[in-house]
C-alpha cells in the first residue's frame, strides 16, 4: 500500500492511536530530536502543523512545524528506522511545502554533529547562519533556509532587470570577502568585480550553494566574516530539487575519473544548475579545471558562459559605452611626453587633481613640485596630444629594483579605460628600460579607470600600493614555469607577468600574412619599427584584423598569432615575420556590421573593411591584444631552416595553423646574439 500524507487533528477516526504512535516515535528518537512536551504536538493541530506519513494504517513518520509570521518553521522530521534513507523524510517535508507554498520560506535548525547536512541539501535548503546550541558539549546549531512563494525585493529587482546575470563561484566570493590574512592567489583579479561601474552592466548574484560551501570554512571567525559580507549578494532560487536531470547529465559528462580526482566539481555542478535555471549569462569562476571540463560544453548546450573574473570585466568593458578600450582614441592623435618642469604647476593641478575623492588642489600641487624638485632621482612627465592638451601625468623614481610611481593620472577629457589601460602597461615598459623587475604605485588618490586597469593588468595590492612583477629580459622572456591545462590560464599568467611568454602546448599557434600597408596601419611598421604616432604610449593594447575567409579561425581561444608582412601590388616586398599577438576573439560578420561593432578598436576605415570582405560580403574579424614587435624581424633566409625543421612550407597566403614548437623557436631566435657582418 502506498504511503499517504495527512494533517493530524482531533476529529480523525484514529486520532488517539495515531498520536500515541507519534509520541512513541518521538521518545525513541529523543537523543536527536530533543525534549518536546506531549502537549506541544496537539497544540500544533490548530494550524495543521502536524503531518503524518501513514502506510497500511500505520504511522511511519511525521513532521512537526510552526507558522510564525510569514514562513514555515520545521520543528521535527522523523521516520521509523526501517524507512530511513528511503526518501520518505524528504517526501514528508515536500508535502509540508506544498501545503504552505505561498509562505516566504521554510526554516529548520539542526545540530551540525548530527551529520545530516545532505538531507537538508536534498530539499534545496542552504545553511544561512549558525548559533551555539544548548548542548553541554558546545554543539553548533545550523540554520537551514529555502525561499518559497513570491520573489523577495532583491531577487525580483535582479531577475526582472534587463541586464545579464553573472553568477559568482564560491572561490570568487571568497576572493572578494575573505579577511586580508587569508592567502588568495586570485584575489586581485577578482577585486575588479567590486568596481562601481560594473553594476551598470551586469547583475551579480550567487547560487544558494554558496552558503553550503561557506559553512564548511573551519575557522569560525572567518566563516562569519565571509558569510556576513556576502549576504548582500542576491541569492538565486535553488533548482536542485527540480533539475536533477541536468545535474546528473553534467556529472556524467565530466566522468567518474575526473570526479574522483576533484570532488569539488560536484559542488560546482550545483552552482551551474542554479545558474542555468535562472537564465544567467555568465558563471564567473577562477577554477581552471571546471572551465576546461565544462566551458565548451555549457556554451554549446546553454547560453551560460564560464568565464574568469578578468574575462567578464573585459567583455563588459567592450559592451559599455564609456569604459571600453578604444584604440582609435590613441591612433587618431600624436601623443608625446614632455618633462613637467616646463609647465604651470597650478594648471597641471587643475587637469589632474582627483576632485571625486576630495583631493585638494594645493596638496596635489605640492606633491607635483616635490616630484619635479627631485627629478634627478626620477621623472615627472606630461603626456600631450597634438593640440597640446594634457592627456596623462606620470611621476616616478627608481628605488633599488623597483619603479615607484608616486603619481599616475589621466586628464578628464580622456576619461575611461583607453588611456588608463595603455598607461598602466607603459609603466612596465619604463621599468624594463631601467632594468627593474618590479613596479609599485603609491599614488593614494587613484581614479576608478586607473584602479580597474591596474587590476586587469595583474597588479596586486601590497604594502605601499598596487605592485606588479615583470621580466627584465630584453625582448620576450619565456620560461617553463610548470604545466598549464588551458590557454586561458596561460594568458592570465602572461598578462600578470608581462612581458613573460610561457612555453606551453595548450595554446594554438597561427601565422597570418598581412600586406605592408595594413602592417603600417596596425603596427606602425615601415621605415622604422614604430611610427611617430606610437611614441607616446606605444602600440595599442587591442586591435582588429579583417580577412575575407568565411570560417571563423581560429576557434580555440585565446591563441597566438605570428605576423608575416608580405608584399603588395604596388611593388612593396617586405617578407618578414615582425611580431606576434594573442587572439581573443574570432567572428564572421557582414562587412558593415563588422565595421560598426569593432570600429572603436580599429584603424581601418569603412571602405577598407568593405574591401576586405569576400564575394559574399562577409569578413572574419580577428580581435587581438598584447602585440609584441620583434627587435630582429625574421627574413626568409633566417626563417627557411626554422620552417624546414618543423615541416612547414612557404608561401603564407592565408591564416595557417603552425606547431607551438615553431612559435617557441622563433622567440628563441630573438634571444640569440646577432652575427656580426
Amino acid at each position: 500500500m502506498s504511503t499517504v500524507f495527512e494533517s493530524w487533528s482531533f476529529e480523525r477516526e484514529n486520532a488517539d492511536a495515531e498520536m500515541q504512535d507519534v509520541l512513541a516515535l518521538n521518545k525513541s528518537n529523543k537523543k536527536t530530536l530533543g525534549f518536546m512536551p506531549d502537549e506541544a504536538f496537539s497544540q500544533r493541530a490548530s494550524h495543521e502543523g502536524l503531518v503524518l506519513a501513514i502506510d497500511d494504517g500505520n504511522v511511519v513518520g511525521y513532521a512537526l512545524y510552526d507558522l510564525p509570521r510569514t514562513y514555515v518553521k520545521l520543528i521535527h522530521v522523523c521516520v521509523i528506522a526501517s524507512q530511513r534513507r528511503t526518501g520518505l523524510a524528504k517526501r514528508i517535508v515536500e508535502h509540508v511545502i506544498e501545503k504552505n507554498v505561498t509562505r516566504s520560506g521554510i526554516l529548520a535548525s539542526c545540530r551540525a554533529d548530527y551529520d545530516i547536512d545532505e538531507f537538508w541539501k536534498s530539499l534545496a535548503m542552504t545553511t544561512r547562519s549558525e548559533r551555539a546550541g544548548r548542548s553541554v558539549k558546545g554543539s553548533v546549531l545550523k540554520i537551514w533556509w529555502r525561499p518559497l512563494g513570491a520573489l523577495d525585493l532583491f531577487e525580483s529587482a535582479a531577475l526582472s532587470s534587463k541586464l545579464p546575470i553573472a553568477v559568482l563561484d564560491t572561490n570568487v566570493v571568497s576572493d572578494l570577502y575573505s579577511s586580508p590574512m587569508q592567502e588568495r592567489p586570485d584575489r586581485e583579479e577578482s577585486s575588479a568585480l567590486a568596481a562601481d561601474w560594473l553594476l551598470d552592466f551586469v547583475e551579480l548574484m550567487v547560487s544558494p550553494q554558496l552558503d553550503n560551501e561557506l559553512a564548511r570554512i573551519e575557522d569560525h571567525a572567518e566563516r562569519a566574516i565571509q558569510r556576513g559580507l556576502s549576504s548582500a549578494l542576491p541569492r538565486l532560487r535553488s533548482y536542485a530539487a527540480t533539475s536533477s536531470g541536468l545535474e546528473s547529465s553534467l556529472l556524467a559528462f565530466i566522468g567518474k575519473v575526473e570526479l574522483a580526482r576533484d570532488e569539488s566539481l560536484r559542488d560546482d555542478v550545483k552552482h551551474l544548475v542554479d545558474a542555468v535555471g535562472s537564465d544567467a549569462r555568465f558563471f564567473v569562476t577562477s577554477d581552471a579545471n571546471l572551465i576546461r571540463l565544462l566551458g565548451g560544453h555549457m556554451a554549446e548546450e546553454s547560453d551560460l558562459r564560464l568565464v574568469r573574473p578578468y574575462e567578464l570585466v573585459t567583455q563588459l568593458l567592450g559592451n559599455s559605452g564609456r569604459q571600453r578600450f578604444e584604440s582609435s582614441v590613441l591612433e587618431s592623435v600624436n601623443l608625446r611626453w614632455e618633462k613637467a618642469d616646463g609647465f604651470d604647476i597650478v594648471k597641471l593641478s587643475d587637469s589632474f587633481v582627483n576632485h571625486a575623492n576630495g583631493e585638494k588642489s594645493k596638496k596635489f600641487a605640492r606633491r607635483l613640485r616635490e616630484g619635479v624638485a627631485h627629478s634627478k632621482a626620477g621623472e615627472v612627465s606630461v603626456l600631450l596630444d597634438d593640440q597640446r592638451r594634457p592627456v596623462a601625468l606620470l611621476a616616478f623614481r627608481v628605488a633599488k629594483s623597483r619603479l615607484v610611481v608616486s603619481l599616475i593620472r589621466t586628464g578628464r577629457d580622456y576619461a575611461g579605460t583607453t588611456v588608463a589601460f595603455q598607461l598602466v602597461r607603459h609603466l612596465r615598459r619604463i621599468a624594463l628600460g631601467h632594468g627593474l623587475d618590479t613596479v609599485q604605485v603609491v599614488d593614494e588618490e587613484l581614479v576608478g579607470p586607473i584602479l580597474e586597469s591596474l587590476a586587469l593588468d595583474g597588479f596586486a595590492n601590497a604594502d605601499g600600493g598596487p605592485t606588479a612583477t615583470l621580466s627584465t629580459a630584453v625582448g620576450p622572456e619565456h620560461l617553463p614555469l610548470g604545466t598549464f591545462e588551458t590557454a586561458a590560464s596561460v594568458a592570465a599568467v602572461e598578462r600578470k607577468y608581462w612581458p613573460l611568454t610561457l612555453i606551453d602546448e595548450v595554446t594554438e599557434c597561427w601565422i597570418s600574412p598581412i600586406q605592408p600597408q595594413y602592417a603600417e596601419m596596425l603596427f606602425g611598421y615601415g621605415d622604422t619599427l614604430y611610427s611617430d604616432r606610437k611614441a607616446g604610449l606605444g602600440l595599442s593594447r587591442e586591435h582588429v584584423f579583417y580577412r575575407a575567409d568565411q570560417k571563423p579561425l581560429p576557434v580555440e581561444l585565446p591563441a597566438r598569432i605570428l605576423w608575416y608582412v608580405s608584399s603588395n601590388n604596388k611593388g612593396i616586398d617586405v617578407r618578414l615575420i615582425v611580431g606576434y599577438s594573442r587572439i581573443i576573439e574570432s567572428v564572421v560578420l557582414s562587412a558593415p556590421e563588422a565595421f560598426e561593432r569593432f570600429r572603436h578598436l580599429g584603424v581601418y576605415r569603412r571602405n577598407q573593411v568593405l574591401d576586405a570582405a569576400g564575394k559574399n560580403g562577409l569578413v572574419n574579424v580577428i580581435r587581438f591584444e598584447d602585440t609584441e614587435m620583434f627587435a630582429r624581424p625574421i627574413n626568409r633566409a633566417a626563417l627557411a631552416p626554422i620552417l624546414e625543421r618543423h615541416q612547414v612550407k612557404m608561401p603564407f597566403v592565408t591564416l595557417r595553423s603552425i606547431p607551438s614548437a615553431l612559435f617557441h623557436e622563433i622567440l628563441d631566435f630573438q634571444r640569440e646574439p646577432e652575427e656580426e657582418a
